[in-house]
């Protein structure tokens, strides 16, 4: 007698929309009964695919409703999103893909991402990012009794540049100084006719000053020495949820209410209308010493 034929994986539901205030993109996927891997990645006019970072190799137990935040996603561009379940040994797989969305921005201003922290996100008035300075490893032999050198060189590598902002208030400031000094890389996002799309940047130094010799003006400028990098593999880097348990306690009087206002986990930990302000991982020394 032969065995039973074993019962295919369903399909997931997936729906996108935008996140705010971090203008990222909400990824809701239904996650059939079985699967026990979720994957969601987008792509782009490229054609590269690109892991959201809040659900690569998640595990989920379904029937279940799981959420990706996409705070990297490119401004002014359609983007494919895909999700994709998986049993727990890889044997079965159903993906589904949502209709393009283009991710719009609130203005022409371009945004500065932290990766670890998305709170820090936010507009930044670029002042300069030139020149890209392009570094080609090469050696130069010159031969006697021949007028031109034996060059043997390799490909050029990815440019470093001054990037140098601007903000406008002491919010923005202290978002791109915590974003500055985590530590790791961050994105700066453009539209692309700013002819910069999406920039992944490591940070080798910066400087700060005052844009007015008057003290009590806001405005700041950052001088930062920059080379672009690769987007960081998100097994690396994931997103830190914005949300305490102080920020919990001072929106919910009791459990009861927090349970009657919040239907997952997730919903709870990314909700940036009840979140506190982030900051770096090891702080500032406080000025008030």
């Amino acid at each position: 007698m032969s065995e039973p034929a074993e019962l295919a994986l369903p399909a997931p539901t997936i729906a996108v929309a935008l996140e705010l205030p971090v203008y990222g993109v909400k990824v809701t996927v239904g996650v059939p009964a079985g699967a026990k891997l979720l994957n969601v990645w987008r792509t782009g006019p490229s054609g590269t695919v690109a892991y959201v970072r809040t659900a690569y190799q998640r595990a989920v137990t379904g029937p279940t409703s799981a959420i990706a935040h996409d705070f990297e996603a490119p401004f002014g561009v359609p983007l494919v999103y895909t999700a994709q379940v998986t049993l727990a040994d890889g044997s079965q797989a159903s993906q589904v893909s949502a209709a393009p969305f283009t991710l719009e921005p609130p203005d022409d201003y371009p945004w500065l991402n932290d990766l670890m922290r998305p709170t820090n996100a936010g507009e930044v008035v670029v002042e300069a990012f030139a020149p890209q300075e392009y570094d080609v490893p090469a050696g130069v032999h010159r031969i006697l009794e021949r007028r031109t050198p034996i060059v043997s060189s390799d490909f050029a590598h990815t440019p470093t540049a001054e990037l140098v902002l601007v903000t406008l208030d002491e919010a923005a400031r202290e978002r791109v100084r915590n974003t500055l000094g985590n530590g790791r890389p961050v994105l700066l996002r453009t539209l692309p006719e700013q002819g910069v799309g999406n920039i992944y940047l490591a940070i080798t130094g910066w400087s700060e000053a005052r844009v007015s010799r008057v003290a009590q003006y806001a405005e700041r400028r950052f001088t930062i020495e920059t080379v672009q990098v690769d987007r960081p593999d998100p097994r690396l880097y994931a997103p830190v949820a914005p949300t305490s348990y102080a920020d919990v306690k001072a929106t919910y009087a009791t459990y009861a209410a927090l349970k009657a206002a919040v239907a997952s986990y997730d919903e709870l930990m990314f909700n940036f209308a009840t979140a506190g302000a982030q900051v770096l991982a090891v702080p500032w020394p406080p000025a008030d010493l």
